[in-house]
């Protein structure tokens, strides 16, 4: 059933904190339209990434699930097999096409709070690193007292047969590390604490 009313929604990148703004106007039924000079990523069939400019584009994304129990989602009528790697309360981690994807759903009033939060973390002296999904640590590539900038890659996790490298998003010095070669992590167990500089 379509909801005259649509509720106001912003679904967070948590790695870019990138927001865009939806509208739920059915269950599982979202609609956006990108701002201007907002650029959309568009999933191809064969997995390549491409980025789009399509301003004043209406997007109706979809998500349902098959008989035999595959999740879909459906851009303007092309539908996406999607796998849910992970949810918890309103976080999500999907992937699509082999394209992992975090984010969560927010509320107007939550992203605010949200917002506040990220602001005071970025003020902390200390910034914690965490696992962004489940895995197995192949390789620590620092070590404590180790001086690292923006983009250093501090470790190798595993995750479904891929190998993911975790980047520093600071420059600072590496306080202490929580995870030695061959850990298992969860989502969000603490890696690595860096001190800023």
């Amino acid at each position: 059933m379509i909801n005259n009313n649509p509720k106001k929604l912003i679904a967070f990148d948590i790695n870019s904190t990138k927001e865009i703004e939806l509208s739920l106007i059915a269950d599982n039924k979202y609609i956006f339209t990108p701002k201007k000079d907002e650029k959309v990523i568009d999933i191809k069939l064969s997995g390549s990434l491409e980025e789009q400019e399509d301003v004043n584009q209406e997007y109706q994304v979809e998500f349902s699930q098959t008989d035999d129990g595959f999740t879909m989602m459906t851009v303007n009528g092309t539908s996406y097999p999607v796998e849910i790697l992970a949810n918890r309360q309103n976080e999500y981690e999907l992937l699509v096409n082999g394209v992992g994807y975090s984010f969560s759903i927010e509320t107007p009033f939550s992203m605010q709070r949200k917002k506040m939060l990220l602001a005071q973390a970025k003020e902390s002296p200390v910034m914690q690193l965490k696992a962004p999904i489940p895995g197995t640590v192949v390789e620590v590539l620092v070590q404590a007292g180790d001086v690292v900038k923006s983009g250093d890659t501090l470790l190798v996790l595993e995750a479904m047969k891929m190998q993911n490298a975790i980047l520093a998003n600071i420059k600072g010095r590496i306080r202490k590390i929580y995870v030695k070669q061959g850990d298992s992590v969860s989502q969000r167990d603490l890696l690595i604490e860096i001190e800023r500089e």
